[in-house]
């Protein structure tokens, strides 16, 4: 008998113990009550930030298509970091695919506001 057989890390099928059950939820609620409220001050100034037609319109249609686009990306990024604690088994791949995407919408947001402020400049 191998003795890493026993050990709970060597099991795909353990079960998350209740802290991490309890944890996940609760960060998965918590990211998605945070998303939301991000996503509509973020859509809400995004909205108004072309009030004085300094850009043009597809400028400004580029600012909120990537608030847009990074925002989905952080919300699904949030419920996968979530998903990763109270499923061990897939865990590292649920973590590291959350971070990518959390990278990922947050850089596209910033790149959507520092285009959309560099033409507001520009004007």
């Amino acid at each position: 008998m191998d003795s890493s057989e026993g050990s709970p890390s060597s099991n795909p099928h353990r079960r998350p113990g209740t802290a991490a059950l309890v944890g996940g939820i609760l960060l998965l609620i918590g990211w998605l009550i945070g998303s939301a409220v991000w996503f509509f001050l973020s859509m809400m100034g995004g909205l108004m930030a072309n009030d004085s037609g300094a850009v043009s319109e597809g400028t400004h249609s580029g600012l909120l298509l990537g608030l847009v686009i990074g925002q989905i990306l952080t919300t699904l990024a949030g419920i996968l970091g979530s998903t990763g604690l109270f499923w061990p088994a897939r865990r590292k791949w649920l973590m590291l695919s959350g971070v990518g995407m959390l990278v990922a919408g947050i850089a596209i947001q910033v790149i959507a506001f520092q285009n959309f402020a560099a033409a507001a400049a520009a004007a």
